[in-house]
């Protein structure tokens, strides 16, 4: 993510009440991984409920340079962009489930809602404004957002057809004013049995509402966006009761805001277990 700011105090900080400071070029890296805890009980033949638990780690990595590309060594505190790696849980997830079964076809709908127990914080944008140090970063919404999904299946010969969709959807402001944009994903795939192996593809389209604080949707903030990605997968049985996977989602296309952040993949590693049938 690359974000050039003026000579205009106070947009580098306090500095500027020192000395005239040139513009500036910063280049951030993030780097994010979730480790997701995720329980899962059947109530009866159609319901269940399901509770998941989000562990966040960010790395921020930050480059300073003059408009023209020299590299830039700061002598002071910089307000807005630090190097730091930060850790925190996320809004776990609470969502009852209805499964049916038409035929050869496997319908579900999932309901629930995310528990507003991730950090947040004060409105960075006000702070910059000031200033004053601010954190852009926060592992929680500090709201309640409703969960509603649906999906459907057909198995047959080996293969199995899927279609899902699910929205998260952010209603109102937290305490200091942040609401998130509603995000919903939807996409289709498939899964081949080769043995014990199980492969799957599909594509999907992530699409991301602006974020507001305060009512205001910023430049330098979420301004929303729309992924289209690519999903190849591998699963395989580790014993009678546990079952690993990988799926690399891969971005073919990314339509977002100038300057918003990219990324050029995610990773995801499941171990799957199951309780013994009493």
């Amino acid at each position: 993510m690359r974000i050039v700011h003026t000579e205009r105090c106070p947009d580098i900080g306090p500095i500027c009440q020192v000395r005239q400071e040139p513009p500036q070029v910063h280049d951030q890296r993030l780097t994010v991984a979730e480790l997701r805890a995720s329980i899962d009980r059947a109530v009866n033949d159609v319901f269940a409920v399901e509770f998941q638990l989000p562990v966040r780690m960010v790395v921020s990595g930050i480059t300073y340079t003059r408009l023209d590309g020299t590299p830039v060594e700061l002598d002071y505190e910089n307000i807005h962009h630090r190097d730091e790696t930060l850790f925190g849980l996320g809004d776990p997830w609470a969502v009852t489930r209805a499964s049916f079964a038409l035929g050869p076809v496997v319908a579900m709908a999932r309901a629930g809602a995310t528990i507003p127990l991730g950090s947040t914080v004060p409105d960075p944008f006000k702070l910059g404004d000031n200033g004053l140090p601010h954190q852009h970063v926060q592992f929680g919404t500090g709201i309640f957002q409703p969960i509603v999904g649906v999906a459907a299946a057909h198995l047959g010969g080996g293969w199995r057809v899927r279609g899902h969709a699910l929205a998260i959807l952010g209603l109102y402001d937290n305490r200091y004013g942040y609401r998130p944009g509603r995000r919903v994903l939807g996409g289709l795939g498939a899964d081949a049995s080769v043995g014990e192996t199980m492969l799957s593809f599909g594509a999907d389209v992530a699409r991301e509402q602006e974020e507001h604080w305060a009512g205001t949707a910023h430049m330098e903030g979420n301004l929303g966006r729309t992924d289209v990605l690519m999903n190849l997968g591998v699963a395989r049985p580790l014993s009678p009761r546990w079952r690993w996977s990988l799926l690399v989602r891969i971005p073919v296309a990314q339509f977002v805001p100038h300057d918003a952040i990219t990324y050029p993949g995610i990773v995801e590693l499941r171990l799957d277990g199951t309780t013994a049938a009493k």
